[in-house]
């Protein structure tokens, strides 16, 4: 039994059913826009994010004059992220250019920039991601990082390594994994860490900590959120690899056809 305001039972369990350490049910689809170079569409939990790629292209004028006072002799990636009206549950009004969806722009770009083989793409061109997510039920930037990884080896684009997302988050002082928006907003506003990390080459490319937390704490949600990151690669390895054999399957029975 819960007793109020806990979302964590005497027995371990949260209020949606789920242990302190397992992950929300994760659904993928690769493939799904078939105007785009590459394109992802993710389920975690209710969280729900479809990912389109174009690329890599002749860099756009606006683009072109960012780069003055860049490397000039690089491709780039650029990024942009939008919320439908209906994603939060309650309609509300499109704003472009809000805080929020600039600085999840700024982070997939820059992690991805990092993530993807530019050296392996053409200079001063682009690589164009477009997020839209559909509805928001926590872990919305972990639900894009993911999306945009399977989009990107969609597209055929080289990547370094699968860049793979979770989160974690103290609930009644008890660390728990991938936490839902009602974990994440509760007591005011629980203290999560989102982890973004490079399973086979190693190293952590994205680490966001949205309160000060003392350091045994903060080193416990980033080891929990990295375990989830790690569950989510092996997932996501699995849908590429079921699709690449059904492609060459494909492709081999048109051949023999």
């Amino acid at each position: 039994m819960f007793a109020s305001r806990e979302f964590v039972s005497p027995e371990g369990l949260r209020l949606d059913g789920r242990r302190v350490n397992e992950l929300r049910r994760l659904r993928v689809r690769s493939g799904p826009l078939t105007d785009a170079d590459g394109s992802s569409y993710l389920e975690l939990g209710n969280t729900r994010v479809l990912v389109a790629v174009y690329g890599p292209r002749e860099v756009s004028s606006a683009k072109a004059a960012r780069q003055t006072t860049q490397s000039s002799d690089r491709a780039t990636v650029c990024c942009q992220f939008s919320m439908a009206t209906f994603s939060g549950g309650e309609r509300r009004r499109k704003i472009k250019g809000d805080r929020r969806t600039m600085s999840h722009a700024s982070a997939l770009e820059k992690a991805f920039s990092s993530t993807i083989a530019i050296d392996k793409i053409p200079p001063r061109s682009q690589i164009d991601i477009f997020v839209e997510v559909l509805q928001s039920d926590g872990g919305m930037l972990v639900a894009c990082i993911n999306a945009t990884t399977l989009a990107l080896i969609d597209a055929g684009i080289e990547i370094r390594d699968y860049l793979c997302a979770s989160s974690s988050a103290l609930l009644n002082d008890i660390t728990v994994i991938d936490p839902n928006q009602n974990e994440e907003q509760s007591f005011g506003g629980s203290p999560t860490a989102t982890v973004a990390v490079l399973p086979v080459t190693g190293g952590v490319v994205y680490l966001d900590v949205d309160t000060r937390l003392h350091i045994d704490r903060l080193e416990e949600l980033v080891n929990q959120a990295t375990t989830g990151a790690l569950t989510i690669h092996t997932l996501l390895e699995k849908v590429v690899r079921d699709r690449t054999q059904s492609t060459v399957s494909t492709t081999s029975a048109q051949q023999n056809a």
